[in-house]
């Protein structure tokens, strides 16, 4: 009894911190927009969320009467009584042995982090990782596996499962230093920005709601901003994910002791999908976490309270990212429209309030990409000729000599198709056990997924006939691949079920077939973790190089030696990267846009979405080092320096360097890493 309420007090502090989260998210947006984020406004901004949680609370029970619908989740609790002293024994050995093995790698995690530029975190750890990563991975799913009438744990599996998912989502957050890629350090710049002066100019739309809440901890706590941002989307995903699957899909699904356990293995063996966008923060990927949760909950849409936690979630993800934002609000809507329908007992005007969200969901995406475009002073959008990419599976397969890597690029290779299966099984399994009708269709939530995920997929196809002019070339087809990959999360139930009833058709299997194959699922979480990061092998050779301390030293020592502040810096994306988190967004350049005859801001490092000076950069490493392109991009803006910096990693280094040694006013060795090169 006592553990059963430690667990429910569990879930209710749990879920009270995401809420006031969200709402510290939300209206910390909403008050920075209209005026700014300082002190005051922090303030107010946990005034009115307090208030309304408490009146939430006081007057809907929205915690607890939304835990409620969960009741009797802890049965396993109350049969400890009939365990024999073997099983005990048994049971604290896989325990102790899983939490062993979990703080092991982490151990090794912290390691062997490090400040170099790298391309991939397999780089830097060792063999063994990944040996005790599946060692983990296996006492994890015995432990599961024993959940049963004679052999239970005092610890809720789903506490482990948790702590599974944070070791899998942290690798990021863990091994890199510095930080990863390129955008997270512009959005930690702009939060840095906004904790000193209250507000950056212009304000977008978009991101606000990830720089209130980063801002809001970092004031009320005193973490620096770049550990919050680091940390708030892995650690929010490896808590709410698996909790929310546990607390709504066990429950969904009838709770008994055999259902309970399926559960448990289902959302481990969820993570045999990649899910590279849980594993360290940009906006996208925060906004990706509130879409599944809110995908989730909607497994128990019927109910008030869900209903209003998800569009609490849904306007959060809105204000941190529309991409996930807009189709998140839509759903909401959707899942409203059948609840108050199903209550009515009517489809009067449904069909036209089903068309009216569809057609939103398919033309809001296209219409948002076009806004951004038109805001920024771009050349208007354009059709292109849009080729039917179709992934096709090579009878000449790429054998190399690892037989791990060739099991692991095969999954890669084939995930397509399986999803496929999984969903199309999934919608087969839902229809074959409901036996529901066209009308009762009409009320359904799975109905709902279905329509999103199709609305989406159209989308997707509008998106891939805009030119997006305003970014450069490797970076124009990355926002069409996110529309698709939010039209596969909506989904996500369909998968959940095929898995479900998969594990539940493996446990009532003998012994011989049960364990080979649950193993071989543990494989494809373990290649699922594998993937779900950069990798450096003989299949894949990631070009992400993250920025190193080396970079750091590179300008500082520029900014040192300029001796003015009238100078431009050619570079690649991880040096300017590394001169926004030293200096902020120091410097900007004038100039008339040739195109628009608008004023137009050039930062004075190179940023590749769409900045001139990249091109510049780009002209200097794939065709020659002169004076005259450093000359040509210092009269674009009127500056007295230039300085072009090569990083030891790029292909053609040693070539480059001795070209640019003969055109160079001066030249500084940095760490025998980089080369910066002087033009006056």
């Amino acid at each position: 009894m006592i553990y059963k309420k430690f667990t429910n007090l569990f879930f209710l502090i749990i879920y009270s911190i995401l809420i006031l989260l969200s709402l510290n998210s939300l209206i910390g947006a909403i008050i920075y927009y209209f005026y700014k984020l300082n002190n005051i406004a922090v303030v107010f901004t946990l005034i009115i969320s307090f208030t309304i949680f408490i009146i939430a609370q006081k007057k809907y029970k929205i915690i607890s009467a939304t835990l409620s619908i969960f009741k009797n989740n802890n049965q396993t609790s109350n049969l400890n009584t009939s365990n024999s002293k073997k099983n005990k024994i048994i049971n604290y050995f896989l325990f102790f042995a899983y939490l062993i093995t979990i703080s092991l790698c982490f151990y090794i995690l912290f390691k062997n982090n490090t400040v170099s530029s790298i391309s991939s975190p397999w780089q830097v750890l060792p063999k063994n990782f990944f040996v005790l990563y599946s060692l983990a991975t296996l006492l994890l799913l015995f432990i599961i596996v024993r959940q049963n009438k004679s052999h239970t744990l005092d610890v809720n599996p789903i506490i482990l499962i948790i702590l599974y998912y944070f070791l899998s989502f942290s690798i990021i957050l863990i091994i890199y230093q510095l930080n990863y890629g390129f955008d997270s350090f512009i959005h930690q710049a702009t939060e840095k920005l906004i904790n000193s002066n209250g507000a950056v100019t212009p304000k977008p739309l978009y991101y606000l709601g990830q720089y209130s809440l980063v801002v809001i901890l970092h004031k009320i706590t005193g973490l620096s901003i770049s550990l919050i941002d680091k940390l708030i989307t892995p650690l929010l995903s490896s808590i709410y994910l698996p909790l929310t699957f546990y607390l709504i899909v066990q429950k969904f699904i009838n709770n008994n002791f055999i259902k309970l356990k399926n559960t448990y293995l289902t959302s481990l063996f969820i993570l045999a999908l990649p899910y590279s966008f849980f594993t360290f923060t940009t906006p996208q990927n925060l906004g990706y976490f509130y879409l599944v949760l809110i995908i989730l909950l909607s497994l128990k849409s019927f109910n008030k309270n869900i209903l209003i936690l998800m569009f609490l979630f849904s306007f959060t993800a809105l204000l941190i990212h529309p991409l996930a934002g807009v189709p998140a609000v839509l759903f909401s809507f959707l899942i409203l429209i059948q609840y108050v329908f199903y209550n009515k007992k009517v489809n009067k005007n449904i069909f036209a309030l089903f068309g009216a969200v569809i057609f939103l969901t398919i033309i809001s995406i296209p219409l948002m990409f076009y806004y951004v475009q038109y805001s920024i002073g771009s050349k208007m959008p354009t059709i292109k000729n849009a080729k039917t990419q179709i992934q096709q599976i090579s009878n000449n397969f790429p054998w190399q000599q690892s037989f791990i890597l060739n099991f692991i690029y095969f999954y890669k290779w084939n995930l397509i198709p399986i999803i496929f299966f999984l969903v199309i099984l999934g919608i087969i399994l839902y229809f074959k056990d409901k036996k529901i009708n066209f009308k009762q269709i009409l009320y359904n939530n799975w109905f709902a997924y279905f329509l999103m995920s199709i609305s989406l997929y159209l989308s997707y196809l509008l998106t891939k006939f805009l030119n997006f002019n305003f970014l450069i070339n490797y970076e124009r087809s990355i926002f069409p691949k996110r529309v698709l990959i939010i039209a596969t999360l909506f989904l996500l139930p369909f998968i959940i079920l095929t898995i479900y009833k998969f594990i539940e058709k493996i446990l009532k299997s003998e012994k011989i077939i049960k364990y080979p194959m649950l193993l071989f699922i543990a494989s494809l979480i373990c290649s699922s973790f594998y993937l779900s990061y950069p990798r450096f092998d003989n299949y894949e050779n990631s070009h992400a190089h993250s920025t190193s301390i080396s970079d750091i030293k590179a300008v500082k020592w520029i900014e040192k030696n300029a001796h003015s502040n009238n100078y431009i810096v050619l570079a690649n994306q991880q040096v300017s990267a590394a001169a926004i988190n030293e200096f902020g967004f120091k410097k900007y350049y004038k100039i008339i846009n040739k195109n628009t005859k608008k004023i137009e801001q050039i930062f004075y490092y190179p940023i590749p979405t769409g900045n001139i000076l990249y091109q510049y950069y780009l002209k200097m490493v794939y065709d020659k080092p002169l004076k005259k392109t450093a000359k040509q991009a210092m009269s674009l803006v009127n500056a007295d320096k230039a300085y072009f910096v090569l990083n030891k990693y790029w292909w053609a280094y040693d070539k480059i360097v001795a070209q640019a040694k003969l055109q160079a006013n001066k030249y500084k060795d940095i760490d025998k890493k980089i080369m910066i090169f002087e033009f006056q």
